[in-house]
């Protein structure tokens, strides 16, 4: 039996680029919300049409008994929420406030809504030295499935440091992550060094994380925050993103070429078929990106991506054809 479309999808071929593709951080800059607000929405949009393309709802591991305690309240008997939390540097107390969550989840007693809340799969930590590396696996892995579940950032600013961080990333089979945008212009790295980022880690073969910054499919020159008269500055696209990646990891694409895929403004440049996602570049011939290529690109490589927007990213698939009209999640 073949498997059910997926609501609201308008590009079946490209599925599994967008299943599971954002990661919701709405209380991290520029929506800045609440934690009361952020989880009100992430509970909408697991109930949506669009509970499909949402990921994990990322969250600052300080934050997580709240979370724990506003889930047993407001969302009791639904699965437990998938969760990624942000640690920064401070891994060494992510065991105990993982365990203070826990303990004030009910025990299963038949009852319904007993059980746990959360479901934390995923740490995203900040190091500045390989041997921060170790340390952040060494205590982190324990808590996870998976140790592309520990998820190490690495500077934006330093790319010539990179090397030996992503070699020790490597070593320890985690996740490598890059902030790809800013509420200031100057802190948003340019094309080139996000492009750098992926092809070495695609000649490493090690996995990645993009986050921040992406809220729209295609780059251009747009407002940083929501406020009236907030900095103006560039912005990557997650599809641009989403297809350096590919570019990257499955054809072996240099720097030069992952830059102009980055660079490309234009939604021509990035066209869905029967086979998948088709990417011309500067008048070229096409690559294609076929379905199991997708499939691969999102299993093997390149994780959910963060974003303090759910609905924005929704409105540019809309907009761009992949999926159906309205996009906006009832309730936001």
């Amino acid at each position: 039996m073949s498997e059910p479309i997926r609501s609201g999808l308008r590009a079946p071929a490209l599925e599994p680029l967008l299943v599971g593709l954002v990661d919701y951080a709405g209380t991290f800059p520029p929506a800045g919300l609440d934690l009361e607000a952020a989880a009100a929405n992430f509970a909408g949009y697991r109930r949506s049409k669009w509970a499909w393309v949402l990921g994990r709802a990322a969250v600052a591991q300080g934050d997580l008994s709240s979370l724990a305690a506003w889930v047993r309240e407001h969302d009791a008997g639904s699965a437990p929420w998938p969760i990624t939390a942000v640690v920064g540097e401070r891994f060494d107390r992510t065991a105990d406030l993982v365990a203070a969550a826990a303990e004030q989840d009910p025990a299963d007693d038949g009852l319904a809504g007993a059980g746990p809340a959360l479901d934390v799969q995923a740490f995203e930590c900040r190091v500045a030295s390989a041997a921060d590396v170790t340390a952040a696996a060494r205590a982190l892995a324990p808590l996870v499935a998976a140790p592309t579940d520990v998820v190490v950032e690495v500077a934006a600013d330093r790319p010539d440091d990179w090397a030996p961080l992503l070699d020790a990333i490597a070593a320890v089979g985690a996740r490598a992550k890059l902030r790809t945008g800013a509420v200031v212009a100057a802190a948003i790295p340019p094309a080139d060094v996000v492009a750098r980022f992926l092809v070495a880690c695609a000649a490493r073969r090690l996995p990645v994380k993009l986050t921040a910054g992406l809220h729209h499919a295609l780059c251009a020159t747009r407002a940083l925050t929501y406020e009236p008269a907030g900095p103006i500055g560039p912005m990557h696209g997650f599809v641009n993103a989403y297809a350096a990646a590919g570019l990257a990891f499955e054809h072996g694409a240099d720097v030069a070429t992952v830059e102009r895929c980055l660079l490309a403004p234009d939604a021509r440049s990035f066209r869905a078929t029967s086979a998948g996602l088709s990417v011309e570049l500067d008048g070229r011939a096409p690559a294609v990106l076929t379905t199991d290529q997708l499939r691969e690109l999102r299993g093997r490589f390149i994780s959910a991506f963060g974003s303090c927007s759910f609905d924005e990213p929704l409105e540019d698939l809309c907009a761009l054809g992949w999926l159906e009209h309205p996009a906006r999640t009832p309730g936001t």
